[in-house]
């Protein structure tokens, strides 16, 4: 078993593919030759193992790992016993906490909790070279998240897809269902090199708000 039997079954074609062979065979030599690469190897497919395919609602689209340190396999989450927070997950929960609590909610940095109500926290890349962004987007992650993207069409359900930033938008092309909501932002990062604050367009209310008028249960943010 790679994942669990449900994500097995839908993506066992990938699994036996060369390209993700291939995948599996630069890692090696990365970590032979002492790369230090995020996440840590057994935390690369943790935001399949928490969030079945049968349980998706929302999808959420990151670039790649945080490559300083703090990546713990979800997208945008950030490992508890980190001293400092990764910028991107400093804006979404600083987003949530005015949008969605008023400003009176304190954010966990770890978001098992949203993996586990049915939100995919996913990256584009499923690992990165440590302090070096987009070392990894050419080596095949993408062909597998395409894959794992065009299975959702099969769902029943209504999902929301909330894609962050310009390098991730192509992936739309592989969401088929015409249930599909997608929301697109720019990028949390990005309010780091234009000094202001991040434009959210009050999404997460947006989300649940979608989630009711489509008969599934909100999201406990």
């Amino acid at each position: 078993m790679v994942i669990s039997e449900q994500w097995d079954k839908i993506l066992k074609n990938e699994f036996v593919s060369t390209y993700f062979k291939n995948i599996g065979t630069h890692l090696y030599k990365e970590r032979e030759r002492g790369c230090k690469i995020e996440p840590v190897n057994k935390d690369y497919f943790k935001a399949l193992k928490l969030t079945e395919w049968k349980d998706i609602k929302v999808v959420i689209i990151d670039k790649e790992p945080h490559i300083t340190g703090q990546a713990d396999g979800l997208a945008i989450s950030c490992n508890e016993e980190n001293l400092s927070v990764p910028l991107t997950t400093l804006n979404i929960l600083n987003a949530i906490e005015e949008s969605v609590y008023d400003g009176f909610r304190l954010q966990d940095w770890d978001l098992t909790r949203l993996a586990e109500q049915g939100v995919l926290l996913l990256n584009k890349s499923l690992s990165v070279e440590k302090n070096k962004s987009g070392s990894h987007k050419s080596i095949g992650w993408e062909k597998f998240i395409q894959a794992l993207l065009l299975s959702l069409e099969a769902k029943e359900n209504t999902v929301i897809y909330l894609l962050l930033g310009k390098e991730v938008v192509n992936l739309k092309q592989y969401i088929n269902s015409k249930k599909a909501i997608i929301i697109e932002l720019e990028h949390p990062s990005i309010t780091f090199y234009e000094k202001r604050k991040w434009i959210y367009n009050d999404c997460f209310n947006q989300i649940n708000k979608i989630l009711l008028e489509t008969n599934q249960k909100e999201i406990k943010w």
